[in-house]
């Protein structure tokens, strides 16, 4: 992956997120990153089927994994298992900094035996949506410093790999220790909030209802505003807006169009509204993120070179 497009968020046809992995031969995604209120990919709810580690370092975010919101600190690690719908926050009006390190689970599949074995049971368990491993214990220094020696190899895939089955070791280990019951149940609404986001995510562009919403799942218009405020704390109109933002942010940075154009590639009347909202979102102008962060990349860019 280019060095400019890195933390740019694009959707498979299924809705969920299509990692932009640091190399496209190699399933991983390693970055120092950061999140506060202004930053446009907080809050932002969506799912995958990599493993995603949240190590942070410095300061204090949340995450919230199918519906129920965890609260990180300097040193805790959040793992997100395979598939579970999760958005990031911010919990403070500073930066809160953090390793993140997504890891698609065929990294780890060295033999069908291996996946059978070690693998699968962890990735495909309905009880297991997440693991955090808190500061101060053994096992979350562990992975904090793993995390670390990831984000200083990211380039290399023998080390990454290395650290890798050092992580899930631990993984392991921490599940055997918990003595978690096979859960063989699938929550239903589950899949169904996914189809809910796949669709705003394949026509946020377009003129979209609440109704239009619930009838592509299948539910009413009272159920479906229910597995939205459960999922994402939102309505779901407002959950569409914020993937309009999303998406309208990665123009903003990544493109040359104008707003106007932006505007309505992202299903806004016109390009005052639009910047209304984005402002109203993020506290600043369309112009002023684009101008800023273009800056700031350039800025990072020139620090690695």
């Amino acid at each position: 992956m280019k060095e400019e497009w890195c933390g740019i968020i694009q959707k498979a046809p299924d809705g969920s997120e299509k990692v932009n992995y640091n190399d496209e031969s190699y399933p991983s995604y390693i970055h120092n990153g950061y999140i506060r209120p202004t930053s446009t990919w907080g809050n932002v709810t969506h799912f995958h089927t990599d493993l995603e580690f949240i190590t942070v370092h410095d300061g204090h975010m949340g995450m919230n994994v199918n519906g129920k919101t965890v609260l990180l600190s300097e040193g805790d690690t959040i793992m997100v298992n395979s598939g579970q719908i999760h958005y990031s926050f911010p919990t403070q009006e500073e930066k809160c900094r953090y390793i993140i390190c997504i890891l698609h689970p065929q990294i780890l599949c060295s033999s069908a035996s291996v996946k059978e074995n070690y693998i699968t049971p962890i990735t495909s368990s309905n009880s297991i949506p997440y693991l955090l491993f808190k500061a101060g214990t053994d096992t979350g220094k562990k992975i904090y410093d793993i995390a670390f020696k990831m984000l200083d190899n990211y380039c290399n895939h023998f080390m990454v790999t290395k650290e890798f089955f050092n992580l899930w070791e631990i993984v392991l280990q921490y599940c055997g220790e918990l003595n978690l019951e096979d859960n063989s149940y699938s929550d239903p609404s589950l899949f169904t909030m996914k189809k809910m986001i796949a669709f705003c995510q394949n026509n946020y562009a377009k003129e979209i209802k609440l109704s239009d919403i619930a009838d592509y799942a299948g539910v009413s218009n009272t159920y479906c505003n229910k597995l939205f405020h459960k999922y994402s704390k939102m309505t779901p109109l407002e959950a569409l807006m914020r993937i309009r933002m999303e998406k309208a942010s990665d123009m903003l940075l990544h493109t040359n169009l104008s707003i106007s154009e932006i505007a309505e590639k992202t299903g806004f009347s016109g390009a005052s509204y639009f910047s209304e909202v984005f402002k109203r979102c993020y506290n600043t102008s369309p112009r002023s993120y684009r101008h800023d962060m273009i800056e700031e990349r350039q800025r990072t860019l020139q620090r690695r070179a």
